[in-house]
């Protein structure tokens, strides 16, 4: 095989590479709730309700962190049941029923999102952050403030 060939091979495959390790190092981040975390969560209600500060988070909040353990389960779930219904060629109620409820949990999951990240103001510059992967530093520090890109 040629030089050129065998750099051009490993060449594109740095990229996915580091890509792996960036996701594999948020996702340690994201499955992983400490008592920050616990602090947020408790006080939610009272965010919601009397419009408290938000306690400050890493990386990711509590929020984000539960929405991912949740749309990883599901997805997993979609997968087993999407696979059994297809190759077994049944409906059974069981695992159809099962499939129908991940389905309708992980559209409220997406539209929660959307929703946050569309519509709700203290949180629409996370948009660019989902699209391009950077945020401005000022919005990172003032949601983020223990999170040290």
């Amino acid at each position: 095989m040629p030089i050129r060939v065998q750099r051009l091979r490993i060449g594109a495959s740095r990229p996915l590479a580091h890509g792996g390790c960036a996701l594999g190092r948020s996702a340690r981040q994201l499955a992983r709730l400490d008592a920050r975390d616990r602090e947020w969560l408790v006080t939610i209600r009272s965010r919601l309700l009397d419009g408290a500060p938000e306690p400050p988070a890493g990386r990711f909040n509590a929020g984000q962190k539960i929405n991912f353990v949740l749309v990883c389960i599901l997805l997993g779930v979609l997968y087993i049941s999407g696979v059994e219904t297809i190759v077994a060629g049944t409906h059974h109620n069981l695992i159809f029923g099962g499939h129908k409820l991940a389905t309708i949990a992980a559209c409220g999951l997406v539209a929660s999102h959307l929703y946050m990240a569309v519509l709700n103001p203290a949180t629409r510059h996370s948009l660019r952050g989902m699209l391009t992967g950077k945020v401005d530093r000022a919005w990172a520090r003032e949601h983020y403030p223990r999170w040290e890109p």
